[in-house]
């Protein structure tokens, strides 16, 4: 690590992707202690889905599987994957009871967002929220009912369940960010007038440097995600991004 970055990282966030997790450790309860123990962690990006019951729980992936075969999470009652390990939103959010941590969430379908409303309305925490999703109308909702968050629009292609309306749209936009990130970031701009949009979630293949360059002529906050690679995070902490989301967390603590 060169003196440079070691400088630039005091105006860099570090969020621990899928709470600093991997396979079967991401978004676990022992892990999200574990890393609310990390001073050089800012915050702790977790993802929520909806049970068939309408359960809130912390997981990524729309599937699990038991018994070697995939089940769908919104299909079946929370009785089911609990077993696995799988935690509860609130259950998460307490944990966060003596820490004054980021809490990151990434909407990953639509029908999370009453029932998250509900919870952190009725909660107590009072941790700076990013909120993270793909749906700018969600977002929209979301900025009246908890106005303390920070709201980050997601440019990723993947999440499609519950919003695959708009992907071809969102797709079209990332290719085109490529090689047209000026009229892109304009659109965006235009798009998200009548939101708060604190700033944009990109995958880190699709930030290059004259996307993030362009992002934050428009003010926006630039957050980087999706790569555990030391060379790519040294990247990006010597790029204009405002923060970076990564499971290898513990690179962080080597250069601080």
């Amino acid at each position: 690590m060169t003196d440079s970055s070691a400088n630039n990282m005091k105006k860099i966030l570090v969020i621990a992707h899928r709470a600093g997790g991997k396979g079967l450790s991401e978004n676990r309860i022992e892990t999200i202690k574990k890393t609310l123990l990390k001073d050089y962690v800012d915050g702790i990006e977790i993802d929520i889905r909806l049970t068939k019951d309408n359960v809130l729980v912390v997981h990524h992936d729309r599937g699990v599987y038991i018994n070697g075969s995939r089940i769908w999470i919104d299909k079946v009652e929370y009785s089911t994957i609990k077993h696995l390990g799988v935690p509860t939103f609130k259950e998460v959010l307490n944990l966060f009871n003596e820490s004054k941590k980021i809490i990151n969430i990434d909407i990953k379908e639509e029908r999370c967002i009453k029932p998250m409303i509900e919870i952190i309305k009725h909660g107590h925490l009072n941790n700076t929220y990013f909120i993270d999703c793909f749906d700018v109308d969600a977002l929209l909702k979301l900025q009246h009912e908890i106005p303390k968050g920070e709201y980050f629009l997601s440019l990723n292609p993947k999440d499609t369940f519950d919003f695959n309306r708009r992907f071809f749209l969102r797709v079209l936009m990332l290719l085109m960010a490529l090689l047209f990130s000026q009229f892109i970031v304009y659109f965006l701009r235009k798009k998200v007038q009548k939101v708060k949009i604190n700033g944009i979630s990109i995958y880190h293949k699709f930030a290059t440097k004259t996307f993030i360059r362009d992002l934050k002529s428009f003010n926006f906050k630039v957050f980087v995600w999706g790569t555990d690679r030391e060379l790519e995070i040294q990247k990006f902490i010597l790029s204009d991004v405002d923060g970076i989301k990564t499971s290898n967390v513990s690179y962080f603590k080597e250069i601080n």
